[in-house]
């Protein structure tokens, strides 16, 4: 019988209150009962670490003190976390159905470093985000971050050395996806429905910003090349999301 792993799951947080309550709960209903929940927030003023510790989860981490921003809260939470297993979780999303977790878990086999699998976009306000997105670590890579992060669970091997670059505010996980398919980890995608998340994130609203971190992010995970050929892309995709917001 494969043994059942302790996955992490990292919720970054920052006056979370209005979300923090159903994200919270739909880690409680999993059947997967081998998890812990580290909550790490960025100092809020709000209701964030009330509803916190209110959760009737039992193995649940809280800390709370100022960030540099989403991606240094998740590292914090790998360095506090023990699982083998790491699941980051939107504080404004929910995992998508109480087997989720048990699903992801009967999916791991001997040398694999990741699993991941799709998720649902929840109001949308883009005509060109797909209201699903089915996760793959494969050569689109080169021109987009197909995979998602509340689609996946990380092997703890993957943080050995790395963590997310916090110098990037809104793209650092694709850097790291990058660099995981550069460095061809072993893993999969399934077919299942790992979470529902919010459009309203900031990679979701589009931001100049954004963009201008994809390109630094594939000037430097991609041969010259590629990202040269990627620059007329990326700036091809900023002018459709700016006119594909629906009103």
């Amino acid at each position: 019988m494969q043994e059942r792993p302790l996955i992490s799951i990292i919720i970054p947080t920052y006056n979370s209150g209005d979300t923090l309550g159903a994200a919270l709960r739909s880690v409680r209903n999993q059947s997967y009962s081998n998890l812990e929940v580290l909550v790490i927030d960025g100092a809020s003023r709000d209701s964030t670490a009330d509803i916190a510790a209110s959760s009737g989860i039992g193995n649940l981490k809280f800390l709370s003190e100022p960030d540099k921003g989403i991606y240094d809260a998740i590292n914090k939470g790998i360095g506090r976390s023990t699982g083998d297993w790491i699941y980051v979780l939107g504080s404004d999303d929910i995992l998508a159905a109480p087997e989720v977790m048990e699903s992801l878990a009967e999916s791991i086999r001997p040398g694999d470093t990741y699993i991941c699998g799709c998720i649902e976009n929840i109001g949308v306000k883009n005509r060109f985000v797909p209201h699903i997105h089915c996760s793959d670590l494969g050569q689109e890579m080169n021109w987009k971050n197909k995979l998602h992060q509340q689609s996946v669970i990380y092997h703890r091997s993957l943080f050995g050395t790395d963590l997310f670059n916090i110098q990037y505010k809104v793209l650092a996980d694709y850097d790291f996806h990058l660099a995981m398919r550069n460095a061809e980890v072993q893993g999969r995608n399934i077919r299942l429905m790992v979470a529902k998340c919010a459009a309203s994130g900031l990679s979701k609203r589009f931001p100049l910003a954004l963009y201008k971190e994809e390109l630094m992010i594939k000037f430097r995970r991609l041969n010259l090349m590629l990202a040269l050929v990627n620059v007329p892309w990326v700036c091809l995709k900023f002018v459709m999301k700016l006119f594909g917001r629906r009103r």
